[in-house]
């Protein structure tokens, strides 16, 4: 029965979707189809938090067992592949994912931005409003925000509200990469090809102050954890060898999302940071 009740989740979700939200929001931009659908994902595993997170029933799934996170994350997984598959045909979009994934196309650099929407970005003005200095700041400061303080909040608050407050945290994240992406002109994720000299010196030089900032992060948080782990191994136990540290879902979560959220985002950030230093306003 608990089973079930997923499976109509994920088909609700699926359903709201595939018949509107992909195609009033995405259309045949397959790559937001692919960062919308990173975030429907988590939407069983919510509700299934919310219904399942007391009683922590088991799962069948074809005989092996699962907990209620990832029984729903499997089945949205496997249910959504042949709708997905008849929703790309249906559409005609098997052409924008070849695109992608062929080494012969301009966006021959995984998840950069292709070179035709780089030429867009550079000539459009939609997103004039996330260019001035007030929104270049908000950006910066609120992306740090919230992959600062969603690390302390997962890991300090109890199980429960760090679950529900996991999927909102996850879509910031990804709310702000997106934004500052568009306020730098998608520049920082640029193929070569789609930038002139002056353009490809500021991507590079935004790749250099990511990777010592990110390398910054990596120590810091690695430190972090050492002392925390030494200190409570020396409040608990005589042995000073064998450590045991208790970690939870929460703060697994924290520390993932802590690095993955600034791998996504410390390119863009720095290109706008030095546009700000630089007076480089739009």
């Amino acid at each position: 029965m608990n089973e079930l009740i997923v499976v109509a989740v994920v088909l609700a979700t699926l359903s709201l979707a595939y018949l509107w939200v992909y195609p009033t929001y995405a259309g045949r931009n397959v790559t937001l189809m692919s960062y919308l659908d990173i975030g429907a994902t988590f939407i069983p595993a919510g509700v299934a938090a919310l219904l399942f997170w007391q009683s922590d029933p088991v799962f069948s799934f074809f005989g092996l067992e699962l907990n209620w996170f990832f029984y729903s994350i499997l089945a949205y997984v496997v249910i959504e592949i042949p709708v997905f598959i008849l929703y790309v045909k249906a559409r005609g979009l098997w052409p924008e994912y070849k695109a992608i994934f062929s080494s012969n196309s301009s966006n021959q650099y995984g998840w950069t931005a292709s070179a035709k929407n780089v030429e867009k970005s550079l000539s459009e003005d939609k997103w004039t409003g996330l260019r001035t200095k007030g929104a270049l700041r908000f950006l910066i400061w609120g992306s740090n925000v919230t992959l600062l303080g969603g690390t302390v909040l997962l890991s300090t608050i109890p199980e429960s509200p760090a679950v529900f407050y996991l999927p909102i945290h996850v879509l910031l994240i990804f709310v702000f990469w997106f934004l500052l992406r568009k306020s730098v002109r998608l520049v920082a994720d640029a193929p070569e090809e789609a930038l002139d000299e002056r353009l490809l010196e500021l991507r590079n030089r935004s790749y250099l102050w990511a990777y010592m900032w990110l390398a910054a992060i990596a120590y810091l948080v690695a430190t972090s954890v050492l002392i925390w782990a030494v200190w409570v191994n020396l409040s608990t136990t005589e042995d000073r060898w064998f450590y045991t540290v208790e970690i939870s879902w929460g703060q697994i979560n924290a520390l993932f999302w802590l690095i993955a959220g600034y791998t996504f985002a410390l390119p863009s950030m720095a290109l706008a940071s030095y546009k700000l230093k630089h007076d480089m306003v739009d």
